[in-house]
This record gives structure tokens, sequence and C-alpha cells, in this order.
């Protein structure tokens, strides 16, 4: 059962991880909500987190239950209209005074005393906290809390109550750890955004690869699930996941689409790849001719060495995915790095002609450019990823896998609605 008036410790730094792990019933306080989205929440980053950390109970953290509960929360503490994604409408006043690494949840009210039925709960014992976990918060996910949760659990016999003991027991196994900004709610609930986002790429892609006639993904390049980010902590692992999209690039989701003007009449085209990569509309796209490819260099000039390689080759063999046997699979890492060893663009493997993210068109520009210009100096760095995706936004180049996956969606999607 989800303890929603049970009261938040009066001084406790609390993760994003640790309130949805521990105290999902949080999501019913519409402070734990409001600082969540402030800090670059997301509905998938949320539930994300719980239906990794929790067990199930009766569907009840479902995406779209989820979603439905936010907005509840929120429309029921008094922000009318509110959704996730316009948020800012109610923050942007007092946006500038906002701090991101706060994570005190000192004053935090719930539903009962802000006027809403029922009575305060608690308090329970520490081990209580426990239940309906299937998998603690780790890496930097984890601060005061799960160190806590862990010693109620391990010693039974002590009777620690939350939150009435909460001071007592953090000193009691050493005191508050201090938060960095590897704890904060934007660092977690990206890096289980970008988790949750880059998961439904791989589903998708399996299942396009499964469905395909002309084209059957080979062993060494199929990309395999991720780990959750629990077990991806940088200090680890330096095995992030990186967007490539530059900031201030126009995004849409996967399944909206855009209508498009063709020679062949009006049809419903999609001009999104995957993971929300977005290319400018265009009013014959179908007809599409790229342009004569110029010369672009990476800022800094980076050398691999053998240093390098070793390495990346003890990463890859403690994290390496089973199908996949060589570091410079396109999918050794999944996609990107975010932290080096960086690998250099032209070392790296074509991907799959199936793969249109926008990671393996990143891959197809750097290979054009290394091939007409021996340009040898773009990484997989998250600066080059940003730079390389705002060349191709820029000029509007797609690769010739790109177009041919779009003609044969939009001679899909023609076919549907004649």
């Amino acid at each position: 059962m989800l303890l929603e008036n049970l009261p938040f410790p009066a001084s406790a730094n609390l993760t994003a991880a640790e309130i949805l792990t521990f105290l999902p019933g949080g999501l019913r306080c519409a402070d734990v909500v409001y600082r969540f989205f402030s800090n670059g929440g997301t509905r998938q980053g949320i539930h994300g987190i719980i239906s990794t950390n929790r067990f199930p109970q009766k569907n009840e953290w479902s995406a779209n239950i989820c979603g439905s509960l936010l907005y509840r929360t929120m429309r029921k503490a008094g922000f009318d209209g509110w959704t996730c994604g316009i948020h800012e409408l109610w923050h942007k006043d007092i946006a500038a005074s906002w701090n991101e690494e706060d994570l005190s949840v000192a004053g935090f009210k719930t539903p009962c005393e802000i006027g809403e039925k029922g009575d305060p709960a608690g308090p329970i014992p520490f081990s209580h906290l426990a239940n309906g976990v299937k998998k603690y918060p780790a890496g930097n996910d984890a601060l005061d809390l799960t160190r806590m949760v862990t010693y109620a659990v391990e010693h039974p016999n002590e009777h620690w109550q939350y939150p009435t003991h909460y001071d007592e027991l953090l000193e009691h196994i050493g005191g508050p750890h201090p938060p960095s900004t590897e704890h904060t709610d934007r660092y977690i609930l990206e890096k289980w955004d970008k988790w949750v986002k880059q998961n439904t790429y791989i589903n998708l892609a399996r299942k396009r690869a499964s469905q395909s006639t002309s084209a059957t993904m080979s062993l060494t390049t199929t990309p395999r699930p991720m780990a959750s980010p629990n077990q991806l902590e940088p200090h680890k692992s330096p095995m992030l996941l990186n967007t490539g999209i530059p900031k201030g690039t126009p995004r849409l989701l996967p399944a909206q689409m855009q209508r498009t003007k063709t020679l062949s009449g009006e049809v419903i085209g999609t001009i999104a790849n995957r993971f929300g990569r977005v290319l400018p509309s265009h009013p014959d796209f179908m007809n599409y001719v790229r342009r004569p490819a110029t010369l672009a260099t990476a800022p800094d000039s980076v050398k691999w060495d053998s240093a390098d390689t070793q390495n990346l080759l003890m990463v890859f063999g403690t994290f390496r995915y089973p199908a996949v046997t060589s570091i410079f699979s396109p999918y050794a890492f999944l996609c990107s790095r975010d932290y080096p060893p960086f690998r250099m663009l032209h070392h790296i493997d074509q991907p799959h002609p199936g793969d249109v993210s926008g990671w393996a068109e990143n891959l197809r520009w750097a290979a054009e450019q290394h091939e007409l210009f021996g340009v040898e100096s773009w990484t997989e760095c998250p600066e080059h990823m940003r730079l390389i995706s705002r060349h191709r936004f820029e000029q509007i180049w797609v690769s010739d896998e790109w177009l041919a996956d779009y003609m044969k969606r939009g001679e899909n999607v023609q076919e549907t609605v004649n």
C-alpha cells in the first residue's frame, strides 16, 4: 500500500530516485512533483525509475496511470490546467532564483495538509520503506535514505521509525553524505529519461529487423537492451547515453506526424527519425537531393593511442553486450559515449542500414567527411556529437539510408490513406 499522507522528515536531502523507490506515494505531493518538473523531470524518467526499482502492484504504475497521477496531484493542489509539458508557465516567475541542487524536502506538505481528505500516516518502521522494492538506488541515485533503509533491513532488532527517527538513525550510521551535482534531479531524471527512450528504440529496431525481408541485422551489430542506469554510474563505467541533439533543435516525438505536400498529392509523412531527431519540414522531401559536401573539421584535434585502446577494452570486457565482439562496433556501447576515452568516428564501423537514429546519421556524415576530405578529427564526445547534429540540421543533410526509410514509410502511409 502506498502511504500518500506519510510525512517527510523535517530536514532531509532525498534524491529523486530515493523518493520514487522508497516513497512513491510522494508523487501525490505537489511539492515533489513541482520540484521534479522544475528540475527537468519527465514522465518517462519518473516512470522508468518506478518500474525498474519497484515490483508492479496491479498495474498501479503503468506509464499512463503515472502521468494521470501527476496531473491529478497538481490540479488538486490548485494548478488548474497543469500538464508536464507546460509546467514552465507556473515556474517561470521564480526560475531565476530556483536552486536545482537543493534536495531538501523540508516543508513538503502531504495531500491531507493542503485540504484533501485523509489523516497523516505513520510513523512506520524504517524497514517497511523497503516493502515493494525490487532494486535499491545505486551509485549517484543513492544518498542518505538508501543507506538508512539498508541498515534498518539488515538490523531488524533495532526499532527505527520513519520519519520520527530520521536524524537519529542518520547520525547512527555515520551522518549525512554531501550531495553533488550527480545527485540532483536533473542529472538523475535526464539519465533515466534517456535510458527509457534508448530501450524504446532498441525494441523498435529489433522489431523492425525481425520484420525486414530485405536485410537482417547481423549478430555482430545487433543492439542489446542496456542495463538500468543504476548499473552504469559514471564512476563505475563511462557508458552514459548521449542524445546527440543540439539544444534548441526542434523536436517531435517518434509517434508524431507532420503533414507534407508531394507531387503525388497530400500524404501523411513523418520527418522525425527515432528519438525525436528532427529534420526541417520540406514541401518536396520525397524529391530531396543532398547538397554537395563541404569540408567540416572538428574544433579540436584528438589523437587515438594504444593506451586508449587498452582502457576501452577494459571497460568493454566488463560491460560488453554478448553479441558485440569489437569495441569499434557502433553498438559496442549502445551508442556514443559520454566519458573518455572517446573513439575516433572514422575508426567506428558503419551502422546497420536499417538504423536511422541520430547516432547512426552522425556516423554516416563523419564517414563522408573522411572519404571525401580525409577528415580524422571527429570523435564521439558529446560536444562533437552536438556539432555534427547541428551541421546535419543546418545543411538538411540525410543519408541514403535515412531517405530510403523515409520514402518507404511515406509510401506505406500513402497506401493507407488511399
